[in-house]
């Protein structure tokens, strides 16, 4: 099952940008842009480190960084047209919370990209959550949580940290909370 989960996470993200970055890269060449070469630079080096996780993940060893997860978060997002704010430092989580958190923004973006039709999204870090929003409304208010929610969810449970999703008329909300002082 983590080998599953941990698989999930890592490939359905890279996947996921493969594809917007290709889908943009197609659109400019179809417009004559210089700069699709570029992006499908871009794609090249996401497709190589997402060979190089997978491997790390086949070897039992891969620890992801907040900051990393974060600037590709934002990349990634804004590649698909979605404003995106972070708000908080990654300074501000504890060390042994950190690859949680990572996680947890990895998986939040995956899903919107993947689901949500959202036009902004919102990550908030403080010392004890990682709060991630989007007006895209990933799934309906009365959705079940699939592998990559359930797998995070299991994961967070195991250091203490709990995973609450929230739908309302507008927004869908990722919220994992840490336990203090840890």
């Amino acid at each position: 099952m983590r080998f599953s989960r941990d698989l999930h996470d890592v490939v359905g993200r890279t996947l996921s940008a493969i594809a917007i970055k290709a889908e943009l890269a197609a659109k400019l060449a179809d417009r004559g842009d210089a700069s699709a070469s570029a992006h499908m630079r871009e794609v090249e080096s996401i497709a190589h480190s997402s060979l190089r996780n997978v491997r790390e993940l086949a070897r039992g060893y891969r620890a992801i960084d907040l900051t990393q997860e974060l600037r590709g978060a934002r990349s990634l997002l804004e590649s698909a047209g979605i404003a995106t704010t972070v708000e908080g430092t990654p300074d501000a989580v504890s060390t042994a919370n950190s690859e949680a958190a990572a996680w947890v923004v990895r998986e939040a973006t995956t899903n919107i990209l993947r689901h949500a039709r959202a036009h902004q999204c919102t990550i908030t870090i403080d010392e004890s959550q990682v709060v991630v929003a989007n007006d895209g409304l990933a799934g309906a208010p009365n959705m079940s949580p699939g592998l990559g929610l359930t797998g995070l969810r299991e994961r967070l449970a195991a250091i203490g940290a709990s995973l609450d999703i929230r739908c309302d008329a507008s927004t869908f909300t990722v919220i994992a909370r840490f336990k203090e002082n840890a």
